[in-house]
């Protein structure tokens, strides 16, 4: 089973880029306008939506789900979604409006944080880390590609472990995610020394 990556690179989509999803060739390839494939391994034996991300088995990250694929999601045993999305972004299937109907149609908790490079600052991930354990487990948190939803998600989970900055970007490279701005990877690693327990 293979997942397709298209990997946009623009002014506004300068956070979604913190987080690369695969290996720097795939990285290097998707800047020259390629489309990336590779195996899926986090959920095997099903077509997935693009791809998505198990953090742990609490919170999974992917890309925008479309209303089919949100009743998806509640059949696979998802409780909440979470949308990282900002209202004027282009290209969405749903507006965070429209999503919040279909999300609750689905039966799930649905929870709205608009993060972009214009507005992004550490009130919005306060934000996210003080709802999200309100929220039903577990939880699919996206943005357009997963990447705002990638970093959001790894800080808090680096928090409340107790993580260190660099050991957090570290186990991100690990677990698949790569980090290709600087100002953006000071701004998780100052973050997480910031806040960690």
């Amino acid at each position: 089973m293979t997942a397709e990556i298209d990997i946009q690179h623009d002014a506004f989509s300068a956070l979604q880029s913190f987080f690369i999803i695969g290996s720097t060739e795939q990285y290097s390839a998707a800047r020259q306008g390629e489309t990336i494939y590779f195996n899926n391994p986090i959920f095997p034996g099903e077509k997935p939506m693009a791809d998505k991300m198990k953090i742990n088995d609490q919170v999974t990250v992917g890309p925008q789900p479309s209303e089919e694929e949100i009743n998806q999601l509640s059949q696979q045993g998802f409780k909440s979604v979470v949308n990282f999305r900002t209202e004027d972004e282009d290209d969405q299937p749903l507006s965070p409006t429209d999503e919040r109907e279909k999300v609750k149609s689905a039966e799930m908790e649905y929870l709205h944080i608009p993060v972009s490079m214009k507005a992004m600052g550490p009130e919005l991930v306060d934000e996210f880390r003080e709802k999200y354990p309100q929220l039903p487990k577990p939880v699919f948190a996206h943005c357009k590609s997963g990447k705002r939803a990638g970093a959001m998600v790894m800080m808090h989970v680096a928090v409340e472990e107790g993580m260190g900055g660099e050991e957090t970007l570290r186990k991100a490279e690990e677990m698949g995610f790569e980090c290709e701005q600087e100002e953006l990877r000071q701004f998780v690693k100052n973050y997480v020394d910031q806040h960690a327990q």
